[in-house]
C-alpha cells in the first residue's frame, strides 16, 4: 500500500488545472450529464494508469537499486515544469458523435496517456511493491481532481483558483523531485 496514496496525491495534483478537468467541464456542458462523464473520467483514467504501471512493472527489474527513485525524481520534475505553464489549447471534440460516454473515455484516455500524472504513476509504480495500488490510487486521484470541473461546467475555472493551485502543485512537486533526486545520487 506504499504506492495508493502517493499516487492519489500526486495524480490529484498533477490532473489540476490541466487539459482533462478542462475538457470534463466542456464534455458536462456539452451532454448535460455530470455524471456519465465522471464514470468515463475513471475509466480513462484507470487504463491510463494500468498502463503506466505495467510498463513500471516491466523496466523496474532492469533499473539499479536507487534507479527508481531517480526515475521517479524526474517524473516530479517533469510534473512540477509542466505545472508552471497554462494548460495547451483544448480540442473540444465537438465532430465526436460517439454519445456522452465512449466520447469522454475515448478523448480522456487520448489526454491522459502519457500526461504527467501518467508518467507521476509510472514512477512510483517503479519505486513501489504494490504497482496496481498505483493506478488505483492515480485513477482515484484523476477522477477527484477532475469530478468537481465535471460537477461545476464552465464556472469552475472562474470560482476556483486553478492557477494558484497549479503553482502550488508545481512547488511542491519541484521540491520533491529536489529531494529524491539528491537521495538517488548520494547513494549512486
Amino acid at each position: 500500500m506504499d504506492s495508493l496514496l502517493p499516487a492519489l496525491l500526486a495524480a490529484a495534483l498533477a490532473a489540476f488545472g490541466d487539459r482533462p478537468q478542462r475538457l470534463a467541464a466542456v464534455l458536462a456542458d456539452r451532454f448535460g450529464s455530470p455524471g456519465i462523464v465522471i464514470a468515463a473520467v475513471f475509466v480513462a483514467a484507470l487504463a491510463a494508469s494500468a498502463i503506466a504501471a505495467i510498463g513500471a512493472q516491466l523496466v523496474s527489474p532492469m533499473l539499479p537499486h536507487d534507479g527508481a527513485t531517480l526515475l521517479l525524481a524526474l517524473a516530479l520534475l517533469f510534473a512540477g515544469a509542466t505545472s508552471l505553464f497554462p494548460a495547451r489549447k483544448l480540442d473540444t471534440v465537438e465532430g465526436w458523435k460517439m454519445g456522452a460516454f465512449v466520447t469522454s473515455a475515448l478523448a480522456m484516455f487520448i489526454l491522459m496517456f502519457g500526461d504527467s500524472a501518467a508518467f507521476l504513476t509510472f514512477g512510483i509504480a517503479a519505486r513501489g511493491t504494490l504497482p496496481a495500488a498505483a493506478a488505483i490510487g492515480a485513477a482515484v486521484g484523476m477522477t477527484a481532481a477532475i469530478a468537481p470541473a465535471a460537477l461545476m461546467g464552465a464556472e469552475f475555472e472562474r470560482i476556483v483558483p486553478v492557477r494558484g493551485i497549479r503553482l502550488f502543485a508545481a512547488a511542491l512537486f519541484l521540491t520533491a523531485g529536489l529531494w529524491c533526486a539528491l537521495m538517488a545520487l548520494t547513494f549512486i
